[in-house]
């Protein structure tokens, strides 16, 4: 019972940060705005976030081994994703 509705909440959060990125990529990022080398890779921060609290309210209330590799590999790109845009933004 509790699985669908953390997979429909993840899910809407995908979305809404995928459509978000396409927005800031296609238009303030091509402009070279400072602020949209940064908003990308938040927004993967806070889908990672919303993720791992899906991920850890499903092991605690059912009896469930949610595979955590996955959120974890997304962390790692979002922190190589904002590394490598600060440093552009910087040079």
């Amino acid at each position: 019972m509790l699985v669908l509705p953390l997979m429909r909440a993840d899910a809407g959060g995908t979305l809404a940060v995928a459509v978000l990125a396409l927005l800031v990529l296609l238009i303030p990022f091509r402009r070279g705005e400072l602020w949209a080398f940064v908003a990308v890779p938040l927004g993967a921060f806070v889908l990672a976030a919303c993720a791992l609290y899906a991920m850890r309210t499903l092991a605690t209330n059912a009896p469930a081994s949610p595979p955590y590799q996955p959120i974890a590999a997304g962390i790692v790109l979002g922190i190589l994703g904002l590394v490598l845009s600060l440093a552009h933004v910087a040079g």
